[in-house]
């Protein structure tokens, strides 16, 4: 069954028996359209079940959590955290936090919810115009909520407006870490294409302590350019290692969670992704041509793949035994998906598919694809996106 959405899927699906939970939303058309969409859709017959329509986009992955989906603050929005009945879609609770999140999805460990967001202005000076929705406060706050109780448990406020919003954090023992970014040159809106603004960040992550927000230590991993619009990755944690990876420094390094020391840094190129672990191996794809590094925990770099993917944005994920790549090239507006063995991977075997997509007929409805076997697909209008190829530079 064929449930077209006005605007892209942006949400890792979140799967609770045979029903799947996603939500639409992006940040490059008018956030105030009534197009975004919280939905719950049967997997077995592609019916949706219900359908909620937000002002607010819904990039960041929801939570599952007693019987409810967890809905973070989009752009947009009101700065709500909302719980929707996962059978009926009825709201039964939300919670003010005065902020959105634009890529940063939720940590939740048990009953707790880690959450990183961009303050937006205080609802006395909203008013009628949706415009002072997106007027930022130079600040960002990190939350720990209890969902069980629907509180804040405590609050870190970030003096910075950039990166805490991006962020996905992850949680290893007693810590939670983020990321933030320190503009060094003048912050430029993005242009109505998906064109990234052209500025240079200092990007940094942050160590808290998981029970109170205390800060416990800062590591700058360099500056560059912002990256297509995220300005920091997703964080990923495994034993008692963050792994960290910026576009704007091309390097992905290990820290030690508890000192917030340098362990290990490779150089990678720019990357939009975060690190999957896998039998005690970092995965990492950059967004140059898709190269896939393979490295150890001790920072040794077991192999490294040209997966000859277009240029943009790649993005990987570990289904199974398999390493599945996806990517965007934003100057053709093309995309493609690559699944992998992971061990081939691993052990330096793997041989990769040249690239088989050439430029798109016409950029409007459905563009037909011509590849190398002469054969003809066809990709819909509503995962097509502009890029400039100097946003790269």
């Amino acid at each position: 069954m064929d449930n077209g959405l006005e605007s892209m899927v942006m949400t890792q699906p979140v799967i609770v028996g045979n029903i799947l939970y996603i939500g639409s939303g992006n940040d490059f058309v008018n956030f105030t359209m009534p197009q975004n969409n919280v939905l719950a859709i049967n997997m077995l017959t592609g019916a949706v079940i219900w359908n909620i329509s937000t002002v607010q986009e819904n990039m960041p992955t929801f939570a599952y959590f007693n019987g409810s989906v967890i809905v973070l603050p989009g752009l947009g929005g009101n700065g709500y955290l909302h719980a929707y009945n996962l059978s009926t879609g009825m709201p039964i609770w939300n919670l003010s936090l005065g902020g959105y999140s634009a890529m940063s999805s939720i940590t939740l460990v048990d009953n707790i919810a880690y959450i990183g967001l961009r303050n937006i202005m205080e609802p006395s000076t909203r008013g009628a115009n949706t415009s002072n929705l997106f007027t930022p406060i130079h600040n960002s706050t990190f939350y720990a909520v209890d969902l069980r109780t629907h509180k804040i448990i405590w609050s870190r406020v970030f003096n910075v407006s950039l990166g805490v919003q991006d962020t996905s954090p992850s949680v290893w023992g007693n810590i939670i870490v983020t990321g933030y970014a320190i503009p060094i040159t003048p912050v430029q809106k993005a242009s109505s294409t998906y064109a990234s603004p052209k500025y240079k960040i200092k990007a940094y992550l942050a160590g808290l302590n998981a029970s109170n927000g205390k800060l416990l230590w800062t590591f700058y991993m360099g500056s560059g350019y912002v990256g297509p619009r995220i300005e920091i990755n997703p964080t990923s944690a495994y034993n008692n290692l963050v792994y960290s990876d910026t576009f704007s420094t091309g390097v992905l390094y290990a820290i030690n969670m508890t000192t917030g020391t340098k362990v290990w840094a490779i150089n990678t190129g720019p990357t939009t992704s975060d690190v999957n672990m896998v039998g005690g191996y970092a995965i990492l794809a950059n967004s140059i041509n898709g190269t896939v590094f393979v490295i150890d925990s001790k920072g040794n770099v077991k192999s490294i793949i040209d997966m000859n993917m277009h240029t943009g944005p790649v993005d990987e994920a570990v289904v199974g035994d398999h390493l599945l790549l996806s990517s965007v090239n934003r100057e053709n507006m093309t995309g493609e998906v690559e699944s992998v063995p992971i061990s081939q991977i691993i052990n330096n075997t793997y041989v990769p598919i040249p690239p088989t997509l050439s430029l798109p007929k016409t950029i409007n409805g459905n563009s037909q694809i011509q590849t190398n076997n002469n054969q003809t697909s066809t990709i819909s209008s509503s995962n097509q996106s502009v890029y400039c190829a100097s946003c790269y530079n």
